[in-house]
Protein backbone atom coordinates (compact mmCIF):
# COMPACT_ATOMS: atom_id res chain seq x y z
CA UNK A 1 0.00 0.00 0.00
CA UNK A 2 1.51 3.51 -0.84
CA UNK A 3 1.79 5.57 1.78
CA UNK A 4 0.04 8.79 2.06
CA UNK A 5 2.50 11.75 2.44
CA UNK A 6 -0.67 14.28 2.42
CA UNK A 7 -0.77 14.15 6.38
CA UNK A 8 2.00 13.62 9.11
CA UNK A 9 0.75 10.70 10.49
CA UNK A 10 3.51 8.21 12.25
CA UNK A 11 5.53 7.24 9.01
CA UNK A 12 8.58 5.05 10.25
CA UNK A 13 11.62 6.90 9.03
CA UNK A 14 13.29 3.48 7.51
CA UNK A 15 9.53 2.84 5.80
CA UNK A 16 10.43 6.36 4.00
CA UNK A 17 13.59 5.64 3.39
CA UNK A 18 12.47 2.42 1.64
CA UNK A 19 10.04 3.89 -1.13
CA UNK A 20 12.89 6.41 -1.57
CA UNK A 21 14.60 3.17 -2.83
CA UNK A 22 11.91 2.46 -5.40
CA UNK A 23 11.91 5.89 -6.50
CA UNK A 24 15.51 7.43 -6.70
CA UNK A 25 17.77 6.13 -8.85
CA UNK A 26 20.57 7.92 -7.93
CA UNK A 27 20.10 6.37 -4.77
CA UNK A 28 23.68 4.70 -5.07
CA UNK A 29 26.46 4.14 -3.21
CA UNK A 30 29.03 7.17 -4.04
CA UNK A 31 26.18 9.38 -4.22
CA UNK A 32 26.13 12.67 -1.85
CA UNK A 33 23.09 11.21 -0.58
CA UNK A 34 23.42 7.58 -0.29
CA UNK A 35 24.78 7.31 3.12
CA UNK A 36 21.71 9.77 4.88
CA UNK A 37 19.36 7.73 3.01
CA UNK A 38 21.33 4.53 4.60
CA UNK A 39 21.27 6.57 7.98
CA UNK A 40 17.55 6.97 7.65
CA UNK A 41 17.03 3.67 6.71
CA UNK A 42 17.93 2.95 10.38
CA UNK A 43 15.87 5.26 11.78
CA UNK A 44 12.51 4.77 13.15
CA UNK A 45 11.44 8.60 14.46
CA UNK A 46 12.43 12.27 14.53
CA UNK A 47 13.59 11.80 17.72
CA UNK A 48 16.54 9.04 17.48
CA UNK A 49 20.53 9.74 17.49
CA UNK A 50 21.97 8.11 14.29
CA UNK A 51 25.68 7.58 15.83
CA UNK A 52 26.39 10.86 16.92
CA UNK A 53 23.79 12.54 14.43
CA UNK A 54 20.65 13.04 15.56
CA UNK A 55 17.89 11.84 13.15
CA UNK A 56 16.38 15.88 12.31
CA UNK A 57 20.44 16.06 11.00
CA UNK A 58 20.43 13.43 8.61
CA UNK A 59 17.18 14.17 7.14
CA UNK A 60 18.55 17.98 6.58
CA UNK A 61 21.50 16.35 5.16
CA UNK A 62 19.60 14.04 2.84
CA UNK A 63 17.41 16.88 1.62
CA UNK A 64 19.92 18.97 0.88
CA UNK A 65 22.34 16.73 -1.04
CA UNK A 66 19.29 15.14 -3.32
CA UNK A 67 18.44 18.41 -5.67
CA UNK A 68 19.00 15.77 -8.42
CA UNK A 69 15.94 13.61 -7.26
CA UNK A 70 13.33 15.12 -9.16
CA UNK A 71 10.43 12.56 -9.53
CA UNK A 72 6.35 13.52 -8.53
CA UNK A 73 6.77 11.19 -5.78
CA UNK A 74 10.27 13.10 -4.57
CA UNK A 75 8.02 16.17 -4.43
CA UNK A 76 5.34 14.29 -1.66
CA UNK A 77 8.02 12.53 -0.17
CA UNK A 78 10.77 16.12 0.34
CA UNK A 79 7.48 17.79 1.41
CA UNK A 80 6.67 15.27 3.63
CA UNK A 81 10.11 15.54 5.27
CA UNK A 82 10.72 19.12 5.37
CA UNK A 83 7.27 18.93 7.26
CA UNK A 84 8.20 16.84 9.80
CA UNK A 85 11.03 18.89 10.09
CA UNK A 86 9.79 21.68 11.15
CA UNK A 87 7.24 20.00 13.27
CA UNK A 88 9.84 18.83 15.03
CA UNK A 89 11.64 22.16 15.07
CA UNK A 90 8.46 23.52 17.27
CA UNK A 91 8.15 20.86 19.69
Amino acid sequence: MPIDYSKIPYIFLSEIAEDIKQDFLGAVPGHPGYSYLHAMAQLTDIDEMYGQDSASSVIAYFLANTEDWKTEKSVKIKNYLNRLLEAHKNQ
